[in-house]
């Protein structure tokens, strides 16, 4: 079942993506805080992984022409239905949001006023506050990047030393997301397909976060994200993809695997994982700096030690940067 009312409308500012499986009292929240945006010069593209729980008709009951309907199964690649949206959009800028997060009443204003007045910037993101439902109330987290992290990412070199952007607070030039590809469908690169279509996006223009709250992300067992440590390790194949394509000079590529395999060795230790060892090792081999000599020293430590060690740093930079 489709609801498509293109011929009929004037072409939008901006095409909002959404894409959805098997969540319709989640997606009704979503839809909600992206219908009652300040700003309304937008079209609301829907795909739906073939969902059975009612979310079809649901969306084609409510009452906005502004909404574009599609069911179109992606084998469980999300990627596959963001580039299907990605493919109707007929706006200016294309923003995205998962069926189970929310957005600031004002973020496409705010979002759209900022790319008007600085037409070099292809990619803009913002602030995005985690939240999770506990005993029917909502409870708000921090952030789920900390502002000093967000604000730094403002240039591809600055974004390979770990990804701060949050997809349901970015929004893209289509121009600009037409000449760096759309989003690579690689099953290789589940969960971390966002953040190589953001560096691409960065080796070809400009970037910038906007340092506003924009949207609230939801924690629940049902995340796509998935363990912390399996996630890193997908980066690899980032990492590979770019020095493949010569993306990379020798010395960014050093530093941006070493960087990938720091992270996943703190993704490990976190989760009392004996394997982080093998990759603080390479982090350090690949690159000395102050990030790979504390992996390094982390490796010299008893297991208990070392892992309490981890939790206390990680907590004092939570409480630094937040």
């Amino acid at each position: 079942m489709r609801r498509d009312p293109q011929a009929a409308t004037a072409l939008p500012r901006v095409s909002v993506v959404v894409t959805t499986y098997n969540r319709a009292g989640l997606l009704k929240e979503t839809l909600s805080s992206i219908l009652s945006q300040t700003f309304t010069n937008f079209e609301l593209i829907i795909v739906d992984n073939m969902s059975t729980d009612g979310t079809g008709a649901y969306v084609v009951s409510i009452d906005d022409g502004r909404i574009r309907y599609f069911k179109n199964p992606n084998n469980g690649v999300i990627a596959v239905n963001r580039n299907f949206g990605i493919s109707r959009a007929r706006g200016v800028y294309i923003a995205f949001c998962d069926d189970d997060d929310l957005w600031e009443p004002d973020k496409l204003k705010a979002q759209t006023a900022f790319m008007e007045a600085n037409p070099e910037v292809i990619l803009s993101f913002g602030y995005a506050r985690d939240f999770y439902d506990s005993d029917g109330g909502r409870l708000d987290g921090t952030l789920k990047f900390s502002k000093a992290e967000c604000d730094s990412k403002n240039s591809f070199e600055s974004l390979l030393s770990g990804n701060a952007v949050a997809t349901l607070t970015v929004m893209v030039r289509k121009a600009g997301l037409e000449d760096a590809g759309i989003f690579d469908e690689d099953p290789a690169l589940m969960t971390v397909e966002d953040y190589d279509l953001w560096l691409r996006m960065a080796r070809g223009g400009a970037i910038a976060c906007i340092p506003r709250l924009l949207g609230r992300y939801r924690l629940h067992s049902l995340s796509a994200s998935g363990n912390e440590a399996s996630q890193k390790k997908r980066l690899l194949a980032i990492v590979e993809k770019f020095k493949d394509n010569g993306w990379l000079d020798a010395i960014l590529a050093k530093k941006f695997e070493a960087h990938v395999c720091w992270m996943i060795g703190n993704a490990a230790l976190g989760a009392r994982d004996s394997g982080y060892r093998q990759w603080y090792r390479k982090a350090f081999g690949l690159d000395i700096s102050a990030k790979t000599l504390l992996g390094a020293f982390f490796c010299l430590l008893p297991f208990f030690m070392a892992n309490a060690a981890y939790r206390l740093l990680k907590w004092f930079k939570s409480r630094r940067l937040a």
